[in-house]
């Protein structure tokens, strides 16, 4: 344990990626606050890679960009459209980073079945009372991140959570590189414990 936590506070965040609902029912987000967010916490790490993935009901967009003020001009531009599908965020085929951030309601319209697993800890923020945080809060569990709502007023106090480090176990594939099922259980600060079929 005690070296799983040294690892995790060892290990700067220099890659950092950015789930984003580009669909019609975010307009009404906070989506300021929810841009400033992303700056701050990019601008906080050193040297940041950080990748947006912006998705709706269309085929999912994705943008590398080095700096926190390419990474906001990116995401001020995004057109909302289109109902909202997690479908294909799994297939995107980008670079392992430190810090995965989901920014949705969790409102999926379209294929609501499609099932995202990616391979970081998720870190999900919202920031409307219409958000499903029974489903959001359940893709936090399932990789081991947290649920946070964003307000007007708590900004930097996510910023330093979504930057807290933390040990997890998100994703288990076999020898040939398939995913397996599993499912993480409480464990002590700087632990993990994982259970699936044997």
């Amino acid at each position: 344990d005690t070296d799983l936590r040294k690892k995790a506070k060892a290990e700067p965040v220099q890659r950092i990626r950015v789930y984003w609902d580009s669909s019609l029912s975010r307009r009404d987000d906070l989506l300021d606050e929810e841009i400033a967010l992303v700056k701050e916490v990019a601008t906080r790490t050193t040297s940041p890679n950080i990748d947006i993935v912006s998705f709706s009901a269309a085929a999912p967009v994705t943008s590398s960009v080095a700096t926190p003020d390419a990474a906001a001009e990116i995401l001020k531009a995004i057109i909302y459209r289109g109902g909202t599908s997690f479908h294909g965020l799994d297939d995107i085929n980008l670079p392992d980073a430190d810090l995965c951030m989901l920014f949705s309601d969790g409102v999926p319209t379209i294929q609501t079945d499609s099932d995202f697993q990616p391979a970081c800890r998720l870190m999900i923020v919202t920031s409307t009372r219409e958000a499903n945080n029974l489903r959001l809060g359940m893709m936090a569990r399932t990789s081991r991140g947290q649920l946070l709502t964003l307000d007007k007023s708590n900004r930097q106090k996510i910023a330093e959570q979504l930057l807290k480090p933390a040990v997890a176990v998100v994703a288990a594939r076999s020898d040939d590189g398939r995913k397996l099922p599993f499912r993480t259980l409480s464990a002590p600060d700087g632990s993990w414990l994982v259970v699936g079929k044997a």
